[in-house]
């Protein structure tokens, strides 16, 4: 079994993207419906926050990976998986902080 190098080359972010789009717009839907639709009642409060999670990570990656071909080393391009988890992260500081804003209302 060969075995992979610290160099080796990472796969095109094509598909990641094309995800990120799908993730975003599933997203943003449902935060649409939620705030159209629903009564504001704690339950769909708490509701509201599953879907603006998604937008948010959606919308987070390509960002991310700007961020990371700009300021990264050239000869080591960032790996999905890094792309990910950082732009889960993004998605779970910004979701805590509307939570954090929804309690003081």
């Amino acid at each position: 079994m060969a075995e992979e190098s610290h160099n080796a080359p990472v796969r095109s972010v094509t598909g990641l993207m094309i995800a990120s789009v799908g993730l975003t717009l599933l997203g943003v839907m449902g935060v649409a419906a939620i705030v159209t639709k629903l009564y504001p009642t704690p339950e769909v409060r708490l509701l509201f926050l599953l879907p603006f999670f998604a937008a948010v990570t959606g919308m987070a990656v390509p960002f991310v990976w700007f961020l990371g071909r700009r300021f990264g080393r050239p000869d080591a391009p960032m790996a999905t998986s890094t792309l990910i988890i950082t732009s889960l992260v993004v998605g779970l500081v910004a979701t805590a902080l509307v939570w954090l804003r929804l309690g003081s209302q």
